[in-house]
């Protein structure tokens, strides 16, 4: 019995392995798109999302250095720094009458995937019609879980997520100022996509898209909220 919880546990290290190195967001990965990062810090770095899938001018990723499948299992300097990061971009686009809307999808808990925190630039009188079409899409969210439960969205505040939810429950976590936000446990989550939010987010800035995310036009506008410097 011992020899055999030793193997699954020698099993589980060695997909974690396979997974860091071929990880598209761990640096120790050469073919980790390095050309795309802004900033790096000790635990965690800031670079613009890929071209292909970018929604927004600005678009970009606070990325923590360890491979953790979300930012609840995060710890305390790693929070520190994605907090950093936060505060970093919300006076940045401040200065073009924009404010930052924070995601995070995290999903596939069991797969040992890197999470992310999508960083979407949006004019600043749209943001409460963001903030009112997150809350209905996730109202309209249904499933049997939801039908057993009386909280569909949890709303959160300057503490973010980390009281919200146990560890190891996949989540979409929407956050609209630093720690405040909707928080919304997935059920069943093949059914929720970048694509999900992405879309409620294209809605509000249509008007003002443009896919042009050059790195050297950010790391100009950055430069002053740089933390990391």
């Amino acid at each position: 019995k011992a020899s055999a919880e030793r193997q699954k546990h020698i099993a589980a290290y060695q997909r974690a392995e396979k997974a860091q190195q071929q990880c598209y967001y761990c640096l120790s990965n050469p073919k980790t798109p390095k050309h795309l990062i802004v900033a790096i810090g000790q635990m965690a770095y800031l670079r613009l999302q890929s071209p292909r899938n970018s929604i927004a001018s600005g678009h970009c990723l606070i990325v923590p250095m360890e491979h953790i499948p979300s930012t609840r299992v995060a710890d305390d300097n790693t929070n520190i720094e994605l907090r950093n990061f936060k505060k970093s971009l919300i006076h940045m686009f401040a200065a073009e009458g924009k404010t930052p809307i924070f995601v995070e999808l995290a999903k596939g808990l069991e797969k040992n995937r890197h999470t992310v925190v999508e960083a979407i630039p949006v004019p600043r009188d749209r943001v409460e019609d963001c903030r009112i079409h997150f809350k209905q899409a996730f109202d309209e969210a249904t499933s049997d879980w939801s039908a057993f439960h009386s909280k569909r969205i949890i709303e959160t505040d300057r503490k973010g997520l980390q009281d919200k939810i146990p560890p190891n429950f996949p989540y979409l976590f929407v956050e609209f100022d630093l720690g405040r936000g909707f928080l919304h446990v997935l059920a069943n989550e093949h059914e929720y996509t970048n694509k999900f939010f992405q879309s409620i987010l294209q809605a509000a800035i249509l008007s003002h898209h443009d896919h042009n995310n050059n790195l050297k036009k950010f790391l100009s506008k950055f430069k002053p909220y740089d933390w990391t410097a």
